[in-house]
């Protein structure tokens, strides 16, 4: 099992505990993220932006993870909104 996957494993556990750890939700789809699958990460970014709406990076993130996919407009949507929130996100 790869490091990626013990994350996404611990971060599930985390989620169950509480589920409305919405940092535990954007760790899992970074991990997600960096095994390039971008669908279950896009769920987790998804996850923590519902339980925060002004979570930055996570808005971040799934623009990130949006451009992977080729959703153009909506990576360029969701980059836009995280650096309104804060102009450093993903520096």
């Amino acid at each position: 099992m790869s490091s990626y996957d013990d994350a996404i494993t611990d971060f599930g556990e985390a989620i169950k505990l509480d589920s409305r750890l919405a940092g535990a939700f954007y760790s899992r789809g970074v991990a997600y993220y960096d095994k390039r699958n971008y669908d279950r990460a896009s769920a987790d970014f998804n996850e923590a932006i519902k339980l925060d709406p002004n979570y930055a990076g996570a808005l971040y993130a799934r623009g990130r993870a949006k451009r992977e996919k080729g959703d153009r407009v909506g990576a360029s949507a969701d980059i836009a909104a995280a650096t309104a929130i804060n102009p450093n996100v993903g520096k």
